[in-house]
This record gives structure tokens, C-alpha cells and sequence, in this order.
């Protein structure tokens, strides 16, 4: 039996998702990184630094804001709209690790019943054996 997760979006986290979306825009759009990231910077007047040199992009969001469900629809949106179907979550620990693959079956039972794409994303888990 799969455990279901009720999700309630918020708006911040919507505009987090097309946030991330207007940025793979302007490199769809074959605008050069680091003019897509300055602009990105700028328009939202982060109070930090951007950093271009090494292609990373960083979402930042405070504990018990949604990062999880934030992170899986970006990776939907990001699959619908562009195609993207690989992506790579950093997590600290295994207990963590399992969360977030019952999150993610979970959440892929509850979107497929309201999205007209599917996604057809796998889940892998890669542990170092450290326990946390």
C-alpha cells in the first residue's frame, strides 16, 4: 500500500516554479548564462552575490516551506516544457532519501490524476551507507 501525502500548493512556491522556469526560458531562447542569471538576479533583487561561473543554478527556500514538492513540480514543469527527464537531488542523508522517494511515488500517483503529460521520471537512490 503507498502511503499518500496531501499537498496543499502556496503561492510562493508556484512563483519558485516559474521562477526557475523563466530562467530555462532565456536559455532556451540561446541567451548566454550568465546574461540570463544577472537578469534573473536583478529583477528580484536578491541581497547576494551572483555567481556564473560554474552553470550552477541554486534554489534557496527556509525550512518547512515546501522545497520538496517545490523541487518535483519544477522537475515536471521543467520535463513538459522542455523535455528535461534526468535530474540529480543532493540529499544528506538516507532517512531523508527514503522520505523523498515515498514523497515522489506519492506525489506521481496524485499528479498523474490531474496533469494531461506524464512524465516519466525513475527513481534512483545512491547512499554512501553513512547512517543520520
Amino acid at each position: 500500500m503507498t502511503r499518500q501525502f496531501e499537498y496543499e500548493k502556496q503561492t510562493f512556491q508556484e512563483e519558485c516554479v516559474q521562477s526557475i522556469l523563466r530562467i530555462f526560458g532565456g536559455l532556451h531562447q540561446n541567451q548566454a548564462f550568465e546574461k540570463v542569471m544577472r537578469t534573473h538576479h536583478q529583477e528580484n533583487n536578491y541581497p547576494f552575490p551572483v555567481f556564473t561561473e560554474n552553470k550552477n543554478i541554486d534554489i534557496m527556500m527556509e525550512t518547512g516551506t515546501g522545497k520538496t514538492f517545490t523541487f518535483i513540480q519544477t522537475m515536471l514543469e521543467l520535463c513538459k516544457q522542455y523535455g528535461y527527464k534526468k535530474f540529480i537531488i543532493l540529499i544528506p542523508t538516507t532517512i531523508i532519501g527514503d522520505l523523498i522517494v515515498l514523497i515522489l511515488v506519492s506525489l506521481k500517483i496524485t499528479l498523474l490524476a490531474s496533469i494531461t503529460f506524464i512524465c516519466d521520471l525513475e527513481n534512483y537512490l545512491i547512499s554512501n551507507n553513512q547512517s543520520a
